[in-house]
Protein backbone atom coordinates (compact mmCIF):
# COMPACT_ATOMS: atom_id res chain seq x y z
CA UNK A 1 0.00 0.00 0.00
CA UNK A 2 2.57 2.63 0.91
CA UNK A 3 4.34 1.58 -2.47
CA UNK A 4 1.42 2.45 -4.13
CA UNK A 5 0.77 5.55 -2.67
CA UNK A 6 4.63 6.65 -3.32
CA UNK A 7 4.06 5.69 -6.82
CA UNK A 8 0.85 8.01 -6.99
CA UNK A 9 2.56 10.69 -5.54
CA UNK A 10 5.16 10.55 -7.75
CA UNK A 11 3.17 10.17 -10.94
CA UNK A 12 1.19 13.57 -9.86
CA UNK A 13 4.08 15.29 -9.26
CA UNK A 14 5.67 14.25 -12.10
CA UNK A 15 2.24 15.57 -14.21
CA UNK A 16 2.44 18.74 -12.15
CA UNK A 17 5.63 19.32 -13.07
CA UNK A 18 5.10 18.98 -16.36
CA UNK A 19 2.11 20.99 -16.80
CA UNK A 20 4.14 23.81 -15.52
CA UNK A 21 7.19 23.52 -18.21
CA UNK A 22 3.81 23.52 -20.69
CA UNK A 23 2.49 26.42 -19.05
CA UNK A 24 5.79 28.34 -18.54
CA UNK A 25 6.85 27.28 -22.45
CA UNK A 26 2.96 28.38 -23.47
CA UNK A 27 3.77 32.18 -21.82
CA UNK A 28 6.96 32.63 -22.83
CA UNK A 29 6.34 31.93 -26.66
CA UNK A 30 3.36 34.02 -26.62
CA UNK A 31 5.44 37.15 -24.93
CA UNK A 32 7.80 36.34 -27.53
CA UNK A 33 5.41 36.72 -30.34
CA UNK A 34 3.61 39.80 -28.82
CA UNK A 35 7.38 41.16 -28.05
CA UNK A 36 7.95 40.75 -31.67
CA UNK A 37 4.27 42.34 -33.07
CA UNK A 38 5.34 45.28 -30.75
CA UNK A 39 8.43 46.08 -32.93
CA UNK A 40 6.67 46.55 -36.04
CA UNK A 41 7.40 49.83 -36.96
CA UNK A 42 5.15 53.26 -38.47
CA UNK A 43 6.79 54.34 -41.65
CA UNK A 44 7.04 58.30 -41.49
CA UNK A 45 7.30 59.85 -45.19
CA UNK A 46 9.29 62.83 -46.25
CA UNK A 47 6.20 63.90 -47.93
CA UNK A 48 4.08 63.84 -44.23
CA UNK A 49 2.55 67.42 -44.01
CA UNK A 50 3.22 67.48 -40.79
CA UNK A 51 6.55 67.39 -40.93
CA UNK A 52 6.91 69.87 -44.04
CA UNK A 53 4.85 71.82 -41.80
CA UNK A 54 7.15 71.79 -38.91
CA UNK A 55 9.87 73.09 -41.11
CA UNK A 56 8.19 75.73 -42.47
CA UNK A 57 7.23 77.14 -38.50
CA UNK A 58 10.59 77.09 -37.33
CA UNK A 59 11.72 78.64 -40.38
CA UNK A 60 9.02 82.07 -39.51
CA UNK A 61 10.28 81.56 -35.65
CA UNK A 62 13.62 82.49 -36.79
CA UNK A 63 12.41 85.46 -39.17
CA UNK A 64 10.22 86.53 -36.39
CA UNK A 65 13.81 86.53 -33.81
CA UNK A 66 15.84 88.09 -36.36
CA UNK A 67 13.14 90.71 -37.33
CA UNK A 68 12.94 91.44 -33.68
CA UNK A 69 16.78 91.92 -33.31
CA UNK A 70 16.71 94.31 -35.82
CA UNK A 71 13.82 96.85 -34.03
CA UNK A 72 15.14 99.76 -31.87
CA UNK A 73 11.67 99.39 -30.18
CA UNK A 74 12.52 97.02 -27.46
CA UNK A 75 11.12 97.06 -23.90
CA UNK A 76 11.74 95.04 -21.16
CA UNK A 77 9.08 92.96 -21.45
CA UNK A 78 9.76 92.39 -25.29
CA UNK A 79 13.48 91.56 -24.43
CA UNK A 80 12.19 88.85 -22.05
CA UNK A 81 9.85 87.30 -24.31
CA UNK A 82 12.22 87.46 -27.07
CA UNK A 83 15.45 85.34 -24.68
CA UNK A 84 12.29 83.34 -23.89
CA UNK A 85 11.30 82.14 -27.31
CA UNK A 86 14.86 81.77 -28.33
CA UNK A 87 15.68 79.59 -25.97
CA UNK A 88 12.24 77.38 -26.53
CA UNK A 89 13.39 77.57 -30.83
CA UNK A 90 16.84 76.08 -29.79
CA UNK A 91 14.86 73.07 -27.57
CA UNK A 92 12.86 72.71 -30.73
CA UNK A 93 15.58 71.85 -32.54
CA UNK A 94 17.14 70.01 -29.42
CA UNK A 95 18.33 65.91 -30.63
CA UNK A 96 14.93 63.90 -30.29
CA UNK A 97 11.94 65.96 -30.93
CA UNK A 98 10.08 65.83 -34.17
CA UNK A 99 11.61 68.43 -35.90
CA UNK A 100 14.61 66.19 -36.35
CA UNK A 101 13.34 63.01 -36.74
CA UNK A 102 14.50 61.32 -39.84
CA UNK A 103 12.73 61.42 -42.98
CA UNK A 104 11.82 58.04 -45.19
CA UNK A 105 12.35 55.92 -41.82
CA UNK A 106 9.99 53.53 -40.15
CA UNK A 107 9.99 54.13 -36.34
CA UNK A 108 8.97 51.59 -33.46
CA UNK A 109 6.26 51.75 -30.76
CA UNK A 110 9.54 52.40 -28.37
CA UNK A 111 10.84 55.22 -30.89
CA UNK A 112 7.24 57.01 -30.84
CA UNK A 113 7.30 56.35 -26.92
CA UNK A 114 10.66 58.50 -26.69
CA UNK A 115 9.35 60.81 -28.96
CA UNK A 116 6.17 61.51 -26.50
CA UNK A 117 8.75 61.62 -23.85
CA UNK A 118 10.71 64.01 -25.70
CA UNK A 119 7.79 66.18 -25.97
CA UNK A 120 6.94 66.49 -22.02
CA UNK A 121 10.81 67.16 -20.81
CA UNK A 122 12.20 69.10 -23.87
CA UNK A 123 9.21 71.28 -24.85
CA UNK A 124 6.90 71.28 -21.46
CA UNK A 125 9.80 71.39 -18.90
CA UNK A 126 12.96 72.74 -20.96
CA UNK A 127 10.77 75.59 -22.74
CA UNK A 128 7.51 76.32 -21.08
CA UNK A 129 8.19 75.58 -17.25
CA UNK A 130 11.65 77.28 -17.13
CA UNK A 131 11.27 80.45 -19.75
CA UNK A 132 7.13 80.53 -19.86
CA UNK A 133 5.57 79.91 -16.92
CA UNK A 134 6.08 83.45 -15.89
CA UNK A 135 2.80 83.91 -18.60
CA UNK A 136 0.71 82.56 -15.18
CA UNK A 137 2.25 85.32 -12.97
CA UNK A 138 -0.35 88.59 -12.24
CA UNK A 139 2.27 90.86 -12.53
CA UNK A 140 2.48 90.06 -16.21
CA UNK A 141 3.63 93.18 -18.23
CA UNK A 142 0.29 94.69 -20.47
CA UNK A 143 2.02 93.86 -23.65
CA UNK A 144 0.69 89.73 -23.20
CA UNK A 145 -2.03 89.64 -20.81
CA UNK A 146 -4.42 88.98 -24.14
CA UNK A 147 -2.27 86.27 -25.08
CA UNK A 148 -1.17 84.82 -21.80
CA UNK A 149 -4.69 82.98 -20.93
CA UNK A 150 -4.28 81.36 -24.82
CA UNK A 151 -0.89 79.99 -24.06
CA UNK A 152 -1.56 78.49 -21.29
CA UNK A 153 -4.55 77.16 -20.96
CA UNK A 154 -3.59 75.30 -24.80
CA UNK A 155 -0.17 73.89 -23.25
CA UNK A 156 -1.98 72.11 -20.71
CA UNK A 157 -4.29 70.57 -23.35
CA UNK A 158 -1.95 69.68 -25.71
CA UNK A 159 0.46 68.14 -22.89
CA UNK A 160 -2.82 65.79 -21.63
CA UNK A 161 -3.08 64.44 -25.06
CA UNK A 162 0.14 63.40 -25.11
CA UNK A 163 -0.12 62.23 -21.82
CA UNK A 164 -2.85 60.00 -22.95
CA UNK A 165 -0.73 58.18 -26.27
CA UNK A 166 1.68 57.49 -23.60
CA UNK A 167 -0.36 55.90 -21.41
CA UNK A 168 -1.89 54.27 -24.44
CA UNK A 169 0.99 52.93 -26.18
CA UNK A 170 1.91 51.55 -22.57
CA UNK A 171 -1.34 49.50 -22.54
CA UNK A 172 -0.54 48.32 -26.18
CA UNK A 173 2.02 46.49 -24.88
CA UNK A 174 0.15 44.44 -22.19
CA UNK A 175 -1.78 42.10 -24.33
CA UNK A 176 -1.76 38.64 -22.77
CA UNK A 177 -2.10 36.87 -26.19
CA UNK A 178 -1.63 38.64 -28.92
CA UNK A 179 -4.61 38.08 -31.88
CA UNK A 180 -4.99 39.24 -35.75
CA UNK A 181 -7.25 41.36 -33.77
CA UNK A 182 -5.34 42.26 -31.22
CA UNK A 183 -2.19 43.00 -33.65
CA UNK A 184 -3.85 45.48 -35.83
CA UNK A 185 -5.42 47.09 -32.92
CA UNK A 186 -1.87 47.75 -31.72
CA UNK A 187 -1.14 49.43 -35.56
CA UNK A 188 -4.05 51.50 -35.62
CA UNK A 189 -3.60 52.78 -31.97
CA UNK A 190 0.58 53.41 -32.86
CA UNK A 191 -0.53 55.34 -35.82
CA UNK A 192 -3.15 57.28 -33.96
CA UNK A 193 -0.31 58.18 -31.06
CA UNK A 194 2.19 59.06 -33.17
CA UNK A 195 -0.03 61.37 -34.53
CA UNK A 196 -1.98 62.77 -31.84
CA UNK A 197 2.44 63.20 -30.60
CA UNK A 198 3.25 64.63 -33.62
CA UNK A 199 0.25 67.02 -33.94
CA UNK A 200 1.20 67.99 -30.15
CA UNK A 201 4.50 69.56 -31.54
CA UNK A 202 2.90 70.99 -34.05
CA UNK A 203 0.80 73.29 -32.14
CA UNK A 204 3.10 73.82 -29.59
CA UNK A 205 5.67 75.19 -32.25
CA UNK A 206 2.55 77.27 -33.51
CA UNK A 207 2.33 78.43 -29.93
CA UNK A 208 5.80 79.70 -29.83
CA UNK A 209 5.53 80.96 -33.41
CA UNK A 210 2.57 83.45 -32.30
CA UNK A 211 4.69 84.94 -29.14
CA UNK A 212 7.23 85.29 -31.47
CA UNK A 213 4.69 87.41 -33.70
CA UNK A 214 3.70 88.89 -30.83
CA UNK A 215 6.77 90.59 -29.74
CA UNK A 216 6.83 91.94 -33.40
CA UNK A 217 3.81 93.66 -33.20
CA UNK A 218 2.80 94.45 -29.62
CA UNK A 219 3.21 98.32 -28.38
CA UNK A 220 5.83 99.86 -26.40
CA UNK A 221 4.69 98.18 -23.04
CA UNK A 222 7.13 99.06 -19.77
Amino acid sequence: MKKFIKDYIKIISTTLIGLVFVLASFYLMINYNHSEEIKKQVYISYNDSRYQEGQEILRKINDNLVKFQNNSNKSNAKVLMYNSILNCYNVLQSEGTFFTLKPEKSYSSYEIYELGENFQSKLINSCYVLNLSYLKTEDLPNEFKDVAPFVTSYVDSINANVQDSLAEIENNSSYFYTTNITSATIRNYLNSDYSTIANAYIDFANIILNLSENINSVGEGV
